[in-house]
């Protein structure tokens, strides 16, 4: 979490410890709630508000595969 890498639009954030609310960064508006940057994920995201959700989730690799199976099987046709 490099914390001087973006600005604070609407949010809270404490050095190397929390950062959570709306964040302009690198040219991109992004949702940060993150405490445990090791239990973070990132999804990204087209034709939203944010271009990016940062979350801590309890288990990564379990968000992030039922993540890919609900974007592998979606109803395209909705």
């Amino acid at each position: 979490m490099d914390w001087f890498d973006s600005v604070k639009l609407l949010g809270t954030s404490v050095p190397g410890i929390f950062r959570a609310g709306t964040f302009y960064q690198k040219g991109d508006r992004v949702f940060w709630d993150v405490h445990d940057l090791q239990n973070a994920i990132v999804v990204e995201l087209d034709h939203e508000h944010f271009s990016k959700l940062i979350i801590e989730v309890a288990d990564p690799v379990s968000a992030i595969n039922l993540l890919n199976y609900a974007i592998n099987h979606s109803d395209s046709s909705t």
